[in-house]
């Protein structure tokens, strides 16, 4: 992947690193999460089909490289992430107070990190407790101990005490590979139980503790 060069911050830093490997962290710039796939800003060249992991504040997550693409003078890279498949459908809501790091970007600004307050939780979505209002459309993360949230604004509205309350409609979690093999996050149980009141049923993964 070539050495570390300065790279003009965009979005959140990605610390780019190539799995199997002796060579030195990437230090690239987050530029979206969709759908299960990363896209960065690097300067240097990344091999389509090689394996990585990317760290984003204190998450790791892995994935494959998809494409790299030569964009002037920086290379635009999509990493399809490893991510568990979730067989559930819409959508109650269970209230819960979790704090995290709430992060928005919205086109080519990065705002700075403030702390929030996951108010409730659905299969899709989530509310969150927020000291300043964000636009409708903005992609925000939220980063909650082992758990990066990814997902986009669809309200906001002023709460109490001077606080917002987002809507967020999630279109990605991550977990950290280095901790998601010893126990569930929080987020992930939260997720199992709603699961289970739409089904009506326990939801029985095999060899996991629940």
């Amino acid at each position: 992947m070539g050495d570390i060069q300065s790279t003009p911050i965009f979005g959140p830093e990605v610390l780019l690193h190539l799995t199997g490997t002796s060579a030195p962290h990437l230090t690239c710039a987050l530029l979206g999460i969709e759908r299960g796939k990363m896209h960065i800003r690097a300067e240097s060249w990344v091999e389509p089909a090689s394996r990585v992991s990317a760290m984003v504040g204190r998450i790791t997550v892995s994935g494959e490289v998809v494409y790299c693409t030569r964009k002037d003078t920086w290379y635009r890279t999509c990493i399809a992430l490893n991510a568990e498949t979730d067989l559930v459908r819409r959508e109650p809501r269970l209230p819960i107070r979790l704090p995290g790091t709430v992060l928005a970007l919205a086109g080519n600004s990065v705002e700075q990190s403030v702390q929030g307050i996951v108010l409730d939780v659905s299969i899709s979505g989530m509310r969150v407790k927020i000291p300043h209002r964000v636009e409708n459309g903005t992609m925000i993360f939220i980063e909650m101990s082992s758990t990066l949230v990814v997902g986009e604004v669809r309200n906001c509205f002023a709460g109490q005490n001077g606080h917002f309350e987002a809507g967020i409609e999630i279109t990605d979690i991550l977990a950290d590979i280095k901790s998601q093999q010893d126990s569930p996050s929080v987020l992930r149980k939260v997720r199992r139980k709603l699961a289970e009141v739409v089904l009506g049923r326990p939801i029985i993964i095999t060899g996991k503790p629940t």
